[in-house]
This record gives structure tokens, C-alpha cells and sequence, in this order.
């Protein structure tokens, strides 16, 4: 195999839905034009009707990496392949949302209210609302307004310790103004690719190690000898959806680094012009 010191072409191919002249005569192609690596991604963008055993990671769907490999090893072609159908990771072991590998996020609720309001005080709800899973609360807190888009810093109350259910018990002082309320749950992003497969958490251990799971116990076995010509895996696009960016224990784990909680400050961290967009509070 030689180095890759040509360009590369991103090659799709529909999943297990190919033939192996078809395979090969496109190999053939991409050597004959100066590439000197393929990137393999199985992908079904364009609805392409194929049976149950024509799918991603069927018997169908390894035969034809074998091919892949097998021609583009003779034509002394490198090969790259998509860590998973389409972007961005999945496994299929990951059968439920709530497992730890499954892809998490943080999502919020705000509201706004006066000192003087005699009203009791209740959580705002969740703006990003999910099928499945299990959401939990992270953290809820109160900071007085102190202007467009501008919270007092030294005004800031916990009121996780004062949550019961979907109430809060505690009130503002009277004559402090508005107070702005926001309550923030960790859950299950439940994105799936090719709405088959739960995409990894891409920020624990737990994702990281149920790919690589995937990887050593079906991938490279399903490849038998071929896979020595394998050169590396990849993610094709890292285009995972999540209301906020978040993990589980992120938070526990932030503490533990630097001696402070990062909870009283999810009101104003995030980033929204991530792809897709996160929902921050900002």
C-alpha cells in the first residue's frame, strides 16, 4: 500500500445495496484518476429501496467493504472507513436512550418574575421536550435582571434545595425588581442516524468505548483477512443534533478539575452557532 500522497476521494456507497463489478469498476475509476486514498462511507441519502439485508452492517454490507479493500489493495490505493452509516457516530448495540453511550444534552426552561408577586413560583418548563429517555434535573437558580440581556452576578440564589416537584419554594425580596428563573435538565439527545441507530455520545467515555466495541467485535472480524488493508476509521461529519452541548457527570467532573461548580453559570456558557444550532440561553 502506498502512502497517501495524493488526494483522497469520499466515496458513498448505499449501504449493502451494491454489486461487486459495480464496486470494483469504481475503484478502478478512482485509482485511474490520481487518487491515492478512498474514505468509505455506506450512506442513503437518496432513498435508494433496498431490503432488510442490503442495510449497514448486514452480511451484504461487509462483503462489500471486503471488495473495497480487496481491489484497492491490487491498485496500491489507501482505505478510510466511516466509523458507522452516514454521519455522525452510531453503533447498533445502543438499544435504548437513557444507555450511558447514548448521545446526552442539556436543555432549559426561563421565566421571568417580579419581587412583588405573590404567586408561587414553579419551574419553567423544558424547551426541548424528547420521546424517550429520561430527563433530570441539573440545576435551578435565580439571578436578579439587571438589564437587556444582563443578569447581577452577586445576586445569584440556588434553588435546586428548594425544589419540590415542579415548585420552588422560595420568593424574591420584596423590592428587588424582576428575577429571571431557570431551571436546566440533562437528557437524551435520542438522535438517531438513518433513523435505525442511537448516535454515540461523542464527549464520554462510554460512547468512545461502545464504538471501538463495535469495531473490534463485528467490523474488523466481519472483514476477516481484508481488513490488514484498512488503514484507518473516521468520522464522516460530526453533525450530531443536541439542544445544549453536554455529557453525563460533566458537571461532577468540572468540579472535581477546578474547584468550582460550573452550574451557576450555565445561564450565560454555551455556544449557539454550532451545526446544527444549539438552544443556549446566552
Amino acid at each position: 500500500m502506498r502512502k497517501n500522497t495524493a488526494a483522497q476521494a469520499r466515496y458513498w456507497i448505499p449501504e449493502g445495496c451494491v454489486t461487486a463489478e459495480g464496486l470494483r469498476a469504481d475503484v478502478r475509476s478512482i485509482a485511474r484518476r490520481g487518487f491515492g486514498a478512498i474514505e468509505l462511507v455506506a450512506v442513503n441519502l437518496f432513498g435508494t429501496p433496498m431490503s432488510d439485508d442490503a442495510r449497514w452492517g448486514t452480511a451484504r454490507y461487509y462483503e462489500a467493504v471486503r471488495v473495497v479493500l480487496d481491489e484497492a489493495s491490487r491498485l496500491g490505493l489507501a482505505v478510510d472507513i466511516a466509523n458507522g452509516p452516514g454521519w455522525p457516530i452510531s453503533v447498533p448495540q445502543i438499544e435504548d436512550a437513557d444507555d450511558p453511550a447514548a448521545l446526552y444534552e442539556l436543555t432549559y426552561g426561563v421565566s421571568e418574575v417580579e419581587a412583588e408577586s405573590t404567586a408561587a413560583l414553579v419551574l419553567p418548563v423544558r424547551r426541548s421536550v424528547r420521546d424517550e429517555g429520561t430527563p433530570r434535573l441539573v440545576a435551578a437558580c435565580a439571578y436578579r435582571v439587571a438589564g437587556d440581556k444582563l443578569l447581577d452576578e452577586a445576586s445569584y440564589v440556588d434553588l435546586f434545595p428548594y425544589v419540590a416537584g415542579d415548585t420552588i419554594g422560595w420568593a424574591p425580596k420584596t423590592g428587588t425588581g424582576s428575577w429571571a428563573i431557570f431551571a436546566f435538565w440533562g437528557q437524551p439527545a435520542c438522535h438517531k442516524v438513518l433513523d435505525r441507530f442511537y448516535v454515540v455520545d461523542h464527549l464520554s467515555r462510554a460512547g468512545a468505548e461502545a464504538s471501538v466495541a463495535w469495531w473490534e467485535h463485528e467490523l474488523l472480524p466481519a472483514l476477516g483477512g481484508q481488513a490488514a488493508h484498512l488503514r484507518s476509521f473516521f468520522c464522516d461529519s460530526l453533525e450530531y443534533s443536541v439542544s445544549m452541548e453536554w455529557t453525563r457527570g460533566f458537571a461532577d467532573t468540572f468540579e472535581a478539575r477546578h474547584g468550582y461548580s460550573v452550574l451557576a453559570y450555565l445561564p450565560v456558557v454555551g455556544e449557539p452557532l454550532t451545526f446544527p444550532k444549539n438552544d443556549v440561553p446566552g
